[in-house]
């Protein structure tokens, strides 16, 4: 741990802070990649340039899995 001899000011932090770019598209639902589609990595890149978030199907992890680890978390 570190004793700083004087207080920092959180909100000179704040300028060093990326702001995210603003998109003119609306969507109403969530984006889906599908993993089994040969074009996924496209629609990948794509998702996290215009959306920043999208689901993935088809990914291999079983449903069980998915949801000890969501059990767990909580």
């Amino acid at each position: 741990m570190e004793v700083l001899s004087h207080p920092v000011n959180v909100l000179d932090n704040f300028n060093n802070i990326k702001q995210c770019k603003s998109t003119s598209k609306k969507f109403t639902a969530i984006l889906v990649v599908d993993l089994l589609d040969p074009d996924a990595k496209t629609k990948i890149v794509e998702a996290c340039k215009e959306f920043r978030f999208f689901k993935v199907i088809n990914h291999g992890v079983s449903v069980e899995f998915m949801e000890k680890l969501e059990s767990e978390a909580v």
